[in-house]
């Protein structure tokens, strides 16, 4: 309910209504349906009826305006690395990753216009591309969490990068572009105009 309160979405991009429409459809659970759930049971339950999923994402409180924060894990990209326990901030200012006990994670702060590529692993792993404003490789991050949570951040991000469009004055039919995509199933979400905005401000100090 945050994201559709802080975020006005450009209705004109089909490709940003054919992807909501995708994720209008009602969350998948498995038979037989529960009328309700447990707020312990983020993952799939065993016991009790069969598997199912968290009816409503892991929402946190106290987001930016035009962001919403979720409660996730930060996966490993390399070796030696450990699983964290994070509070992703996604919306207009992009991705900011919080600490459990609120604090701002400095080196995972990504605004809209470095991040690249995004895209679902799978139904519970959410993998963004980012493009460093200071020049160094291109880099990624995996954020995992239940079906519902993972899969509302992954809205989130993708409905503010075609407003940051209209914010920028880009075209967001010619900015951000999904590949892959089929019927009940997305695919990968690129942003074109990812590193034009550091370009640019390299340019202006430069003059």
């Amino acid at each position: 309910h945050g994201v559709v309160a802080a975020i006005r979405v450009v209705g004109r991009t089909p490709a940003l209504i054919e992807h909501s429409q995708r994720r209008s459809e009602p969350p998948r659970r498995d038979p037989p349906p529960s009328s309700s759930s447990s707020s312990s049971n983020n993952h799939r339950s065993s016991g009790g009826g069969g598997a199912s999923y968290a009816a409503k994402p892991q929402e946190e409180s106290g987001a930016a305006y035009g962001n919403a924060k979720y409660r996730c894990m930060l996966l490993p990209t390399a070796d030696g690395d450990d699983i964290e326990n994070v509070v992703c901030q996604v919306g207009l200012d992009g991705i900011q990753l919080f600490a459990g006990n609120g604090s701002a994670l400095a080196a995972h702060k990504y605004p809209i216009d470095a991040i690249s590529r995004w895209h679902m692993a799978d139904k519970t792993i959410l993998t963004v591309n980012i493009k460093p404003a200071d020049g160094r490789p291109d880099a990624a991050i995996a954020l995992s969490s239940d079906e519902a949570t993972t899969g509302a951040i992954m809205d989130t991000l993708t409905t503010s990068a075609f407003q940051w469009c209209e914010l920028r004055g880009y075209d967001p039919a010619d900015t951000i572009e999904e590949k892959g995509g089929s019927a009940g199933k997305a695919g990968e979400w690129t942003n074109k105009k990812a590193g034009a905005g550091a370009a640019a401000a390299g340019a202006g100090a430069a003059a």
